[in-house]
């Protein structure tokens, strides 16, 4: 509207996660599932699924308005994106940035995959809490910790305490003796133990627990010693528990710490536990050989130019949040067991499973190594990796030729997206972007809130509270859902949806119907030519009436506060401007105060007109479908 070249790119990712459990349910209806239909065949069906909701979620944006450019439409499994994965992976292994290694992850075990933190859901559950006696050897003295999960103590490699309590401070160094066990494990003294809480002292399971193993690095504790499986069950390091689920080793393990003298008490707790929001399940933190990129080292171009200004965030209060992040990045797990997504180009040796090669030429490996003595990786990389090189990637940007669209449009001006993926979208496009343009991806973003239910509450399918925008579309309008959409909440807060708000913004939306059937009425139908009413409007100034004059103040003093409330994001307080402009000033007021006049100037109809056109120009990015119309018939 202000005559600058503008591209909005739509498109979709591949959602890896989703998208498949989703399709392997629609299966399971079908008595199949994908292990007996094998890689091809599955995948086939996931693209038949893909092409259905992919056509159902453009169709709910263009119903929405959105003013994109349809033709430069994007998939991140599209043939141009996937070719730029797939450089970029390879690219950052020679250079050192991503590696194949052993971490600590979440782990679905209904999906089989490892997942990332957005797809963990954390939910309160009562517990119990542990207290468990740990002698000290060579000693009387003993200490005792309290833990959720005396399951794991058959995988403890050390207890903490912090190197400053003095109840503890002459025990550092010393060993006790692990219960059931019976080895000998040392004590150490960490910062990370809170004096205050507990005991003050802490089992330290480096292969079950995040935090415990970020303490076994700093040790040098075995990280990978693990009495848990992937799926739930006790592994053979387990001993005579080996084999069962953990809730039933956790009963027995109980009894065998009370036989023993080592339980001292059980006390109810009250803790958050967390669960797949995919499969169902609770995730299981566990030590795993995965594909990792070192976050922190593509972050020092992103702090530069953070630092440097480069980039902007809107509304302020979340460059706390983005600094939280952005200077604390752990290495950032992309592999993923599953097959819909892009997979990983990496080859091993048949016989030792040691990794030979990553390289984007399968025919090169083969006639190196022998077709027969290499396999493929068969895990997928992370969805977010893709949508990480989402900003150039679209505008048809090669390593080789970046092209014109990328040369116009990149970096973009404005990045719009939620809060909720600041970390997981956000950062990792500008980790990306530097690495690969040398510039921020974007110069602003600005990070809207959620819808929530009326009363406050997430939407879910699972919970049935989700709303269809097309089908409050269909009972009012367009215009109607984007106004309550963008007026009433300020930048970044959520907004509790109301059919009521939508109902009542109809009801406004018929008032200006209503003004512009008084105008077309009264004047007929009026130039198009805005920069004629606007020289008019200056030139006649003097001869115009109060409240003329009046309107016309008021008009303008109402198109600064909308433009600059545009040009800082704030749209709900402009909107509300524009509002109260069209209803109590131009509509109650000057309108009623026209009717008055007994003879209708030419000066008037054209304060009229202007006003009147002003108003639907002002009102289009909110109200599109209805401003076009009522343009076209009042001129």
């Amino acid at each position: 509207m202000k005559g600058d070249s503008t591209l909005w790119v739509p498109g979709t990712d591949h959602a890896g996660i989703a998208t498949q459990a989703r399709v392997e349910k629609m299966l399971a209806g079908l008595g199949k599932n994908r292990t007996e239909m094998g890689r091809e065949v599955f995948l086939e069906e996931v693209w038949k699924w893909k092409d259905k909701y992919a056509t159902n979620i453009n169709n709910q944006v263009r119903e929405m308005g959105a003013s994109c450019d349809w033709t430069h439409e994007r998939f991140t499994l599209d043939e141009g994106l996937s070719k730029n994965v797939g450089y970029t992976f390879v690219d950052l292994y020679n250079k050192g940035l991503l590696y194949r290694g052993e971490y600590m992850v979440n782990y679905s075990p209904a999906l089989g995959s490892v997942i990332s933190d957005i797809e963990v859901d954390y939910k309160e559950e009562e517990a119990k809490l542990y207290y468990i006696t740990y002698f000290v050897s060579g000693s009387d003295n003993e200490l005792i910790l309290a833990t959720t999960r005396p399951e794991t103590l058959l995988a403890d490699q050390a207890v903490a305490v912090h190197p400053k309590d003095k109840r503890f401070k002459k025990l550092i160094g010393r060993k006790v003796i692990l219960p059931i066990v019976n080895k000998e494990i040392e004590i150490i003294g960490d910062e990370m133990v809170d004096m205050n809480f507990g005991t003050g002292v802490v089992k330290i399971t480096p292969a079950h627990d995040p935090a415990d193993f970020e303490t076994g690095k700093r040790h040098g504790l075995r990280l990978d010693y693990k009495v848990i499986d992937k799926n739930g069950f006790m592994t053979e390091e387990a001993g005579i528990f080996a084999g069962q689920d953990v809730l039933t080793a956790r009963e027995n393990i109980v009894e065998l710490l009370k036989s023993k003298g080592n339980l001292v008490k059980v006390e109810p707790y009250t803790h958050k536990v967390g669960y797949c929001s995919r499969g169902g399940c609770r995730v299981e933190s566990i030590v795993s050989t995965q594909w990792f990129v070192k976050s922190s080292e593509l972050a020092k171009k992103v702090i530069t130019g953070y630092k440097k200004g480069e980039f902007e965030i809107v509304p302020e209060r979340f460059e706390k949040t983005f600094e939280d992040w952005i200077y604390n990045l752990r290495d950032w797990c992309v592999s993923r067991q599953l097959w819909w997504g892009h997979q990983i180009p990496a080859y091993y040796d048949v016989k030792t499973q040691e990794l030979l090669t990553v390289s984007l030429d399968e025919e090169a490996v083969f006639a190196k190594y022998g077709k027969e003595n290499v396999y493929r990786d068969a895990d997928v990389l992370d969805t977010w990796f893709s949508s990480a090189l989402w900003p150039f990637s679209v505008l048809d940007w090669t390593p080789e030729n970046p092209g014109e669209l990328f040369k116009k449009f990149y970096p973009a001006q404005v990045l719009e997206t939620g809060y909720d993926i600041l970390f997981f979208w956000v950062i990792r496009m500008l980790l990306m972007g530097y690495e690969y343009t040398g510039q921020t991806p974007f110069k602003t973003i600005y990070l809207h809130g959620l819808i929530l239910t009326e009363d406050g509450k997430k939407m879910s399918k699972s919970v049935g509270n989700v709303i269809d925008p097309l089908d409050v579309i269909e009972q009012y309008s367009t215009d109607a859902l984007r106004l309550t959409c963008s007026i009433g909440n300020t930048p970044g807060n959520n907004l509790s949806f109301s059919l009521r708000d939508v109902e009542n913004n109809s009801v406004f939306l018929n008032k200006i119907w209503n003004v512009v059937r008084f105008v077309h009425a009264n004047i007929g139908e009026v130039t198009d030519d805005y920069s004629l009413l606007r020289a008019k409007m200056e030139n006649n100034w003097t001869s115009f009436l109060p409240h003329e004059q009046w309107i016309l103040s008021r008009l303008k003093s109402t198109i600064d506060n909308v433009t600059n409330g545009m040009e800082r994001f704030n749209f709900s307080d402009a909107g509300q401007d524009l509002v109260a402009f069209t209803r109590d000033e131009f509509a109650d007021f000057f309108i009623e105060e026209y009717k008055l006049t007994k003879t209708t100037t030419e000066n008037g109809r054209d304060v009229l007109a202007f006003t009147l056109l002003s108003l639907l120009k002002l009102w289009h990015p909110y109200i599109p479908f209805a401003t076009e119309e009522l343009y076209g018939i009042v001129t």
